[in-house]
């Protein structure tokens, strides 16, 4: 009776451990399975089969037994795909072929696959969007800039002096009370303050008159400015033909000779 119990207890173990082997081989059978499933159904994605792979979610692949690479061959255990749907010259192609050059597979758009476009994320082109927002920026700025210079070449035509240091500094004192926290910001509300300048001039600007307002406008721009006109001296009074430039408490200055 021992020795049946003994033999029974044997054949148990033999038993489990066939079982043992039996289940790892068929692990390892499972794992090249879905190997070949994942090519399978890539494969399947490019001729149509199925929209979308989405390895990151819990989306149920069909499982599929390659048993040699052809249509023919592919064993689909499910029912959720048509077969009528599959392009099968071309599933035969790239399963054949999987170095098969992208010349031969379909022009599908970047929605067909659910893939973001990659002309979205193009860096050139923001480059070119940022650069067309710069370039729109300084057309804004430098037509703005034309306007101010012939506003001021306006200005001097009424006001300005024969001499071209005069005129320049006609301009200066808009310019530097643009500056100054006691007066506007804009040329245009400056000039047009009330009882401090003339009425600007109409028709044709004389050549020398633009001039003089574009050298004011440049050395407003670049810094030098005071050093034609100091801040102080923002005032100025004439006779049509010189004026004489002052500041607050009625203290003259002798303009500069510029050429």
């Amino acid at each position: 009776m021992d020795c049946l119990k003994n033999l029974s207890a044997r054949l148990f173990l033999c038993f489990a451990i066939l079982v043992g082997y039996m289940h790892t081989s068929v692990l390892d059978i499972k794992a090249e399975e879905i190997a070949k499933t994942t090519k399978a159904t890539e494969a399947m994605m490019v001729a149509g089969a199925i929209d979308t792979i989405d390895t990151a979610s819990n989306i149920e692949v069909p499982e599929i037994i390659l048993v040699s690479p052809t249509i023919d061959s592919i064993l689909v255990e499910t029912s959720s795909i048509d077969p009528s749907i599959v392009d099968s010259e071309l599933l035969n192609s790239v399963l054949l072929n999987p170095t098969l050059p992208d010349a031969a597979l379909p022009n599908l758009a970047p929605t067909d696959l659910n893939l973001p476009d990659p002309a979205l994320a193009d860096p050139a082109l923001v480059t070119n969007d940022e650069e067309t927002k710069l370039a729109e920026l300084e057309f804004q700025r430098l037509a703005k800039r034309s306007q101010d210079v012939e506003t001021l070449s306006r200005l001097i035509q009424t006001e300005g002096g024969y001499a071209f240091e005069d005129k320049v500094c006609v301009a200066l004192t808009v310019l530097h009370r643009v500056d100054n926290p006691d007066f506007p910001d804009t040329i245009e509300e400056t000039i047009n303050e009330p009882s401090q300048y003339a009425d600007l001039a109409q028709g044709d600007v004389l050549e020398e008159n633009a001039r003089a307002a574009e050298y004011a406008m440049e050395a407003w721009e670049n810094g030098t400015s005071y050093s034609i006109l100091p801040s102080q001296f923002l005032f100025f009074h004439g006779n049509g033909k010189k004026n004489s430039f002052h500041d607050y408490h009625g203290q003259y200055y002798k303009l500069p000779k510029l050429f």
